[in-house]
């Protein structure tokens, strides 16, 4: 009886070792998988802003194009205005 009271007791023992060696490895290989996702989630977050910030440069860009191109198509009448009167005896 005693030895059958041993024997239970290391299984016992033996079963709360595994179990707690399972757990650990568990908890371990999930904490690994929930880092790679959160620097796969990172490495996405920062190419998604510097696209965005690439394409507020482009608007800018654009916008400062556009008033050169005003300002160069005004000065352009004011040279052919001054043309005109120049031309005219």
């Amino acid at each position: 009886m005693a030895e059958q009271k041993e024997a239970q007791s290391k299984v016992s023992v033996y079963s709360l070792v595994m179990t707690i060696v399972v757990a650990i490895v568990t908890v371990a290989l999930a904490w690994g998988r929930m880092e790679q996702a959160t620097a796969s989630i990172d490495k996405a977050i920062e190419q998604k802003l510097d696209k965005e910030v690439f394409q507020m440069y482009l608007q800018q860009t654009e916008q400062r194009l556009k008033s050169i191109d005003s300002r160069l198509a005004r000065l352009q009448d004011g040279v052919d205005k001054l043309n005109e009167r120049t031309a005219k005896p």
